[in-house]
């Protein structure tokens, strides 16, 4: 196999160009030189239309966990339809940036508690690059079920090699403990949301992992343009 070259190199991770996410698997992995201080790994391909009803797997080792880079085309976001109850899920902004930093570190704490290791590189290492750096520019929607807050989605402007200027969802709760009518409710307000805040294209990078969230991000109207891959 020809040894491939990077097309952008960076300190977190370096980038190379493969015709589409069929391409990676394990031989094509263990044959690219992933320095052991770069966090990620990352593949472009041309954008794929992602399906709901069936995940994008790749054939890679259990060592490592692949995440996929989903955008917007050209018509945004595509919002499901309006569930006929909005079943107790109530939304709004947060009030301020205090009230923000405060509901997110409930959340981040309740992440690493849940997936431990499976949160991923950035939930244990970037939490403080994204609470200052970040966070004060970024647009927030808060969650609430029954009253009590239940989770957070959070987009910020981020400039990503190829796919350019987008609004990257930079945290967003999954809501494993919601009813299936109240998953629906909160679905259809995020995703209302998104489309009415995300002004730059929406970009989501969602784990390759099947599941209730997967199938309503990739339900999204959004395309696959890339694959993170990372160290477990």
């Amino acid at each position: 196999m020809e040894i491939m070259k990077p097309f952008k190199v960076t300190p977190r991770g370096d980038w190379y160009r493969i015709k589409g996410p069929a391409e990676l698997d394990q031989k094509l992995l263990d044959s690219i030189n992933w320095p052991k201080e770069k966090p990620f790994i990352n593949f472009v391909f041309a954008p794929q239309k992602m399906d709901a009803a069936k995940v994008l797997r790749f054939k890679l080792s259990r060592k490592y966990l692949a995440s996929i880079n989903c955008v917007a085309g050209g018509r945004g976001v595509k919002v499901p339809a309006k569930p006929a109850t909005l079943a107790g899920i109530e939304v709004r902004p947060p009030k301020d940036l205090a009230e923000l930093k405060r509901l997110n570190r409930m959340d981040h704490a309740r992440l690493l508690k849940e997936e431990g290791k499976k949160a991923g590189y950035s939930a244990w290492n970037d939490y403080k690059l994204y609470e200052n750096e970040i966070m004060p520019k970024a647009k927030a929607l808060v969650f609430y079920r029954k009253g009590k807050f239940a989770g957070l989605a959070v987009h910020f402007k981020s400039d990503i090699p190829v796919l350019g200027c987008v609004d990257h969802l930079g945290w967003h709760s999954a809501f494993k403990k919601f009813t299936p009518a109240e998953r629906r409710s909160a679905e259809y307000q995020q995703a209302l949301w998104m489309k009415k805040t995300a002004t730059h294209g929406l970009s989501v990078l969602l784990d390759s992992v099947p599941g209730p969230y997967y199938k309503f991000i990739a339900g999204l109207g959004l395309y696959a343009a890339r694959v993170r891959v990372e160290r477990m």
